[in-house]
């Protein structure tokens, strides 16, 4: 191959790298449920797979957003802290913080 051609398919695969590498980490649109009074703003939610939820904790005292059935949580978030999960197909959508179980929330997970 001559150097040119070399050259040019170099330069085409750095371009790829950095736009892979500034590709944010979700492609779909960005949910914000605030928790706030110990209830999660809005309580339900419809969203697509892609897409990400981000938890944001305004309460003085720890969350956590966590499937009903167990199969996800988003772990403790602090007081003032936040966490992004993302959406993907098959998620089950009912959560609820394991520190306060009457907070409930719903996620519609569209395919």
């Amino acid at each position: 191959m001559p150097v040119k051609s070399r050259f040019l398919c170099l330069v085409v695969a750095v371009q790829l790298l950095a736009g892979l590498l500034a590709a944010p980490a979700f492609a779909g649109e960005v949910h914000v449920v605030k928790i706030f009074n110990n209830a999660y703003k809005p309580r339900n939610l419809t969203v697509r797979a892609g897409d990400s939820v981000r938890f944001e904790n305004w309460d003085p005292e720890p969350h956590t957003a966590s499937a009903s059935d167990g199969s996800w949580t988003s772990g403790p978030i602090a007081a003032a802290g936040e966490v992004t999960i993302a959406i993907v197909a098959g998620m089950k959508a009912g959560y609820i913080c394991l520190y306060h179980p009457g907070m409930r929330g719903s996620l519609e997970v569209l395919e």
